[in-house]
């Protein structure tokens, strides 16, 4: 079990942060940057999406990917409507999905899960796991979008400004730089094509 910091549970106590659970409806368009949720469709997403559970992000912190918690470099608007949030007092739980136990990624909420690190809270995360769901979805070689890690696995990261990845972009090639792009591309608020 994994024990809260002072600092942490701190933050908990004076911020009295209640949670709420995702609206994977909202979410959807977040959801589709993964072919295993569209070939499921949206009416699947969110039936699975609704079997699961929050855990803390320090439980899975070390196995999660595309979480860039830089919170002072995403835009203006996303820091306010954070912010606005947490002096509401109630946060809706980022999303992250669960390939395996050792293969988590950040499909919604990367501002809402940076605010409440940046705070020293320990963020509750809605984990939707297809860890058990049918090889179709798991082989990562079907045409359209990307199976989630490709960026990881291409020895990239998100972390960094736009200008920073535009720049590590240049100076790569092939799937890395193609990554450093998509990273830039999602950071600067476009969707990939």
């Amino acid at each position: 079990m994994n024990q809260l910091t002072l600092a942490q549970l701190i933050g908990e106590i004076i911020h009295e942060i209640k949670y709420s659970n995702p609206n994977f409806y909202n979410e959807w368009e977040e959801a589709e940057r993964y072919t295993e949720f569209v070939e499921m469709g949206k009416e699947e997403w969110v039936k699975i999406a609704n079997q699961g559970a929050p855990v803390s992000y320090s439980s899975i912190k070390d196995k999660l990917g595309n979480v860039d918690l830089n919170f002072d470099g995403l835009e203006e608007p996303k820091k306010q409507r954070f912010e606005d949030a947490f002096n509401k007092g109630t946060i809706e739980m980022s999303i992250a999905v669960k390939f395996s136990d050792n293969d988590f990624d950040l499909v919604a909420g990367n501002t809402r899960l940076s605010g409440l690190v940046r705070k020293g809270i320990d963020p509750k995360i809605w984990i939707v796991d297809i860890s058990e769901l049918s090889e179709n979805f798991k082989d990562g070689k079907k045409k359209g979008k990307s199976r989630p890690g490709r960026v990881k696995k291409s020895g990239a990261s998100c972390k960094g400004s736009v200008t920073d990845l535009r720049k590590k972009a240049k100076n790569a090639s092939g799937e890395k730089a193609k990554m450093y792009h998509w990273c830039a591309n999602m950071k600067g608020g476009k969707k990939k094509q």
